[in-house]
């Protein structure tokens, strides 16, 4: 019975999501939790919920998601008027959301990835690096440390880019390794569980990992307060210690899950790579196979980067250390350089202008991921405006007590 369930579930998952989403986004609207202390905080939560169901279930792609959220809200005129003056017409509306579209969070994830793409056609002896891993991997003891140096890696990298960025970085240096292994491969899925949560640690350890800190440092200071006012170095000396002791919990928890010591790659994958092959490596659902492939069977010849000069990866270099250095001191310099979103537009013009970049690497940039940051912090805007966290607050200090209680 169970079974049989689990595969109907399987079957019309998609169909089933989208109507409990759709029931749940109508029973709010009917019902309004919230009550009548709001005007429009039911229709936002309502928004919000549909969007947080279909990102969970994955029924829609979830930057499709980001970006419908905004204009249900237009739509269902969601926002207020600042000065009190009722619902916000809907042609008012819609400037306000484009407003929030291109902010400060999308554009460092932009440079990030810029940052990140330029790094990796710059990394020489990056064929060094897959030779190591699968050296590494084929020793079986070896591949736990490894695994430390795959977490460590873009937790660490977070410090100076976007954590997405890290992430990328490093997944591209094993990346053909990955993709010539079998589907079933239990070193490919530990090795991208490692990365992935590294770089989830990562965005615990600067100003700029991820949108939150992104938010949080460059939010408008307010001496006259007497507020505890955050810095980066205070940040810092609690963040570094606590993904680090964090870091090391994820790694014992692989070990003992996935036991990599018993792991070996299959003697079929011959990393042989130069570097002028490896930057614009491609997975391929077509070799996605049972049977192991040969990695230069999985190159596009027809995409293939020329290695850059030694002058251009020395400026690659500096556009990256001068970046992250703006990047870190941007709530001390934005008077001077205009803030951390202008900041981030840096190594776009820098690193395309000077054709370390060109047309291909526009295209190859993760546009679903820029598209999900525009939607969700519009909709984070969107709930602000609406006094939906307003509400939230004070759900919870019914519950909790108040905060200076």
């Amino acid at each position: 019975m169970i079974k049989n369930l689990i595969e109907y579930y399987k079957k019309y998952r998609k169909i089933i999501s989208i109507l409990v989403a759709v029931t749940v986004f109508a029973s709010i609207l009917i019902r309004k939790p919230f009550g009548n202390q709001t005007l429009t905080g039911n229709e936002t939560f309502a928004i919000l919920m549909l969007s947080i169901i279909l990102w969970i279930t994955n029924t829609l792609p979830i930057y499709v998601v980001a970006l419908m959220a905004p204009v249900m809200a237009v739509w269902f005129q969601v926002l207020v008027n600042e000065n009190g003056g009722g619902r916000m017409e809907r042609k008012d509306a819609g400037e306000f959301v484009l407003k929030f579209m291109i902010n400060r969070i999308v554009t460092v994830a932009l440079g990030g990835f810029v940052l990140a793409r330029a790094l990796n056609k710059s990394l020489s002896g990056i064929s060094y690096f897959a030779n190591l891993f699968v050296n590494l991997a084929s020793q079986g003891k070896s591949f736990c440390w490894l695994l430390l140096a795959l977490i460590l890696g873009p937790m660490y990298l977070a410090a100076m880019v976007p954590h997405e960025a890290a992430v990328m970085i490093v997944f591209d240096v094993i990346a053909p390794v990955i993709y010539s292994l079998p589907v079933d491969s239990h070193v490919a899925k530990v090795s991208l569980i490692a990365i992935m949560l590294g770089g989830n640690l990562g965005g615990m350890l600067s100003s700029i990992s991820t949108p939150q800190n992104i938010l949080l440092f460059s939010s408008p200071e307010d001496n006259s307060s007497g507020k505890f006012q955050l810095t980066f170095f205070i940040w810092a000396k609690v963040s570094i210690p606590v993904t680090l002791v964090a870091a090391l919990g994820v790694w014992a928890g692989l070990l003992l899950i996935w036991k990599p010591w018993r792991l070996q790659l299959s003697s079929a994958v011959t990393p042989i790579l130069d570097e002028e092959n490896i930057f614009n490596h491609k997975g391929n659902s077509k070799y996605s196979s049972s049977s192991p492939i040969k990695l230069e069977n999985l190159l596009d010849k027809a995409s293939q980067s020329k290695p850059l000069s030694p002058l251009l990866k020395y400026f690659t270099f500096i556009i990256t250390v001068l970046t992250v250095f703006l990047w870190l001191s941007s709530r001390y310099l934005q008077n001077a350089f205009g803030g951390l979103g202008i900041v981030s537009l840096v190594p776009v013009i820098a690193l395309f202008g000077a054709g370390v970049l060109d047309k291909d690497d526009l295209h190859a940039l993760p546009w679903d991921v820029v598209l999900l940051a525009m939607g969700a912090t519009t909709l984070s805007a969107i709930c602000k405006n609406s006094g939906l966290f307003d509400l939230i607050e004070k759900e919870f200090e019914v519950l909790l007590g108040p905060l200076n209680g």
